[in-house]
C-alpha cells in the first residue's frame, strides 16, 4: 500500500507540475511585447476586448491586473504586457501607472505619454519616411525618428523596440530599434 501511494503522489506532482509550467509559460506563444496607453473602453467585469490608444487588447480571467496606483477604468493610463498573435494583443499582464488618469487626449506630453512597446516589423516603406506596420499596429517614422540598427537591419521579420507618442490618432515614432 505505501508503494501505491508513493507511485500516486509521484504521479499527482507530475501532473501538477506541467500544468503550472502551462499556466505560467501561456504568454511565451508569441513574441512577448509591451506597451503604454490609455484606457479608451473596457468591459465592466474586467474580461473582454480592451481598446488601448485604439488598439485592441484581450484580457482573460488569467491576466493580472495590478491597481496600486488607481483604479483600471476609462481615462487610466496603463502599462500592458502580452503577446501579438498577429491579430489581437492577448495580455497577460495589465497595470495602472502613476498618473491615473488621461483626458483620453492623446498629445505628446513629456510626463504622461511614455508609449513603448516591442513587436516585430510585418511591413514597412521603401526607404525609411512613412508608415511601417508592427504587430499589426501602424507607426509614422518621419525624419526625426531615430532608427537603431546595431543588431542588424530594420527589416520586415526583425523584432524592435519603438518608443514615441501619440499626434490625435497617429502613433508617430521617435526611437525604433532592432533588438536582438
Amino acid at each position: 500500500m505505501k508503494k501505491l501511494t508513493i507511485i500516486l503522489l509521484t504521479g499527482i506532482l507530475i501532473l501538477t507540475g506541467q500544468q503550472m509550467v502551462k499556466a505560467s509559460d501561456d504568454h511565451v506563444d508569441g513574441y512577448r511585447s509591451k506597451f503604454y496607453g490609455t484606457v479608451e473602453k473596457m468591459p465592466a467585469d474586467f474580461t473582454g476586448t480592451w481598446i488601448i490608444n485604439g488598439r485592441s487588447v484581450e484580457v482573460s480571467p488569467r491576466t493580472k491586473i495590478e491597481q496600486e496606483y488607481g483604479r483600471a477604468m476609462v481615462g487610466s493610463y496603463v502599462e500592458i504586457k502580452g503577446r501579438n498573435d498577429g491579430q489581437i494583443f492577448h495580455a497577460y499582464e495589465l497595470e495602472v501607472k502613476r498618473g491615473g488618469e488621461s483626458n483620453g487626449d492623446h498629445s505628446y506630453s513629456h510626463d504622461s505619454d511614455k508609449n513603448e512597446f516591442y513587436g516585430t516589423i510585418t511591413s514597412r516603406p521603401q526607404g525609411n519616411l512613412g508608415t511601417w506596420v508592427i504587430d499589426g499596429r501602424e507607426i509614422f517614422v518621419d525624419e526625426r525618428t531615430r532608427i537603431e540598427e546595431e543588431y542588424g537591419r530594420a527589416e520586415v521579420g526583425r523584432k524592435v523596440e519603438v518608443k514615441g507618442h501619440y499626434q490625435q490618432q497617429t502613433f508617430v515614432a521617435r526611437k525604433l530599434e532592432v533588438k536582438r
